[in-house]
């Protein structure tokens, strides 16, 4: 069962399809949430979900997650999907500001910006060529298994957590090649 809904959407139809009996292998976008999944445990064990970024329980971890813990840590931030996304935000702006020079202006940001051939905040994502249409170099993706409540890596190598396919995709191979 592949499912496009938000996470409570996606927690009611696992709560149904166990109701119903219906025992079939999930897997869910946009639930990547680490608090939610483990109060519904008993409803999404075994359950896959599908992100764009570096998993949080990911080992090794890249540079990027690293640096973003060590910082959600200190500041006492939560540490979970929005924050990570808000960082590789704000990473990708400062990186344009220094690109820029001491006397940026919005648009010298943003040119700047737009020269980067690979951007992957550090290992958090796979990488964006933000000189062509501003979009993902090819579809990536990490996987996550709920297991007793909790996310564990699927899918991706140790230390290659994206799972990339090619933009012109016709069929699915039977075993994609780990990037990242």
């Amino acid at each position: 069962m592949i499912a496009c809904l938000d996470i409570n959407g996606n927690i009611s139809l696992a709560r149904q399809m166990q109701k119903q009996g219906l025992d079939a292998a999930k897997l869910f976008q946009s639930s990547y949430i680490h608090g939610l999944v483990e109060q519904n445990a008993q409803v999404l064990d075994r359950t896959y979900m599908v992100t764009d970024v570096t998993p949080l329980e990911a080992k090794p971890k890249p540079d990027g997650l690293k640096l973003y813990e060590k910082w959600i840590k200190r500041t006492g931030g939560a540490k979970d999907l929005n924050s990570l996304v808000g960082w590789v935000n704000a990473d990708l702006f400062v990186t344009g500001l220094k690109a820029a020079g001491p006397d940026f202006t919005r648009q010298k940001v943003v040119d700047a910006i737009n020269q980067i051939k690979h951007y992957d905040a550090g290992g958090i994502l796979a990488g964006v060529d933000w000189t062509t249409a501003h979009q993902v170099a090819s579809p990536c993706y990490t996987f996550v298994k709920v297991v007793n409540g909790r996310f564990k890596p699927a899918f991706g190598a140790l230390g290659k957590p994206f799972l990339c396919f090619p933009s012109d995709l016709k069929t699915m191979p039977a075993n994609p090649e780990p990037a990242g």
